[in-house]
């Protein structure tokens, strides 16, 4: 059975205009950076909201967040450098003075003075919002969009890419091969066409000089037939 593509943001550009797409205000801090941490990392959203201000580690060499994923497993996600940056930002506007190891949901709403995880319904919330504001100028943009689908755009990013798919199970925590070869290993339409050209010297171009003339009698004559 032929494998069957789901849908991801395409184009690089596209998807950067979603990540970019919050305001310049405190909330668009938050959710600027909810966004950036779902395509970096690759985590789903439940894990997301699972987060304590004690699991992430950013100031360290290599800095990353603790996960509980499927099946309470833990394991650590690396953050790349610019994601450090805009969990810094967001920290200091809703964290400041906070313990970095406190158990305080590292994201959060409040409701009646009390302080809980947002829901997963909140974060596709969010995602939805940002993705409606975009999709006005770039069509190309899926609707829905959905939190699980940055996550998916992402792995299948990396394979483009050329990481080795052993490093993309691990990253996304799979538990076989198979399943990021079933869902994630799919070449770009760029991709498609240069390995199409690879050993197809057959079809003409049609800007080719003609080797004979276009002229049946002084072909004719080349030939020795007049």
């Amino acid at each position: 059975m032929e494998k069957k593509m789901r849908p991801i943001i395409e184009e690089r550009s596209t998807l950067k205009a979603f990540l970019d797409a919050p305001p310049n205000t405190r909330t668009g801090c938050r959710d600027t950076m909810m966004l950036s941490v779902l395509f970096d990392t690759m985590i789903r959203a439940v894990e997301l909201i699972n987060i304590r201000l004690k699991d992430d580690n950013l100031k360290v060499a290599a800095p990353y967040i603790l996960i509980k994923g499927k099946g309470n497993k833990e394991r650590t996600v690396p953050i790349s450098e610019n994601v450090v940056s805009l969990i810094e930002a967001y920290m200091a506007e809703y964290h400041d003075g906070e313990s970095a190891g406190s158990s305080v949901p590292f994201i959060y709403t409040v409701s009646h003075g009390e302080i809980h995880s947002m829901s997963e319904r909140n974060v596709e919330r969010i995602v939805k919002k940002y993705a409606d504001i975009v999709r006005k100028d770039h069509q190309d943009l899926p609707n829905p969009v959905y939190s699980y689908m940055l996550r998916r755009t992402r792995g299948t990013y990396l394979y483009r890419d050329g990481v080795a798919i052993e490093t993309i199970v691990l990253a996304m925590e799979h538990s076989s091969i198979q399943t990021t070869k079933d869902h994630y290993a799919f070449p770009s339409l760029e991709q498609k066409r240069k390995a199409m050209e690879i050993g197809n010297p057959v079809i003409s171009s049609g800007n080719e000089v003609p080797e004979w003339p276009d002229d049946e009698d002084e072909f004719a004559r080349l030939c020795g037939l007049r």
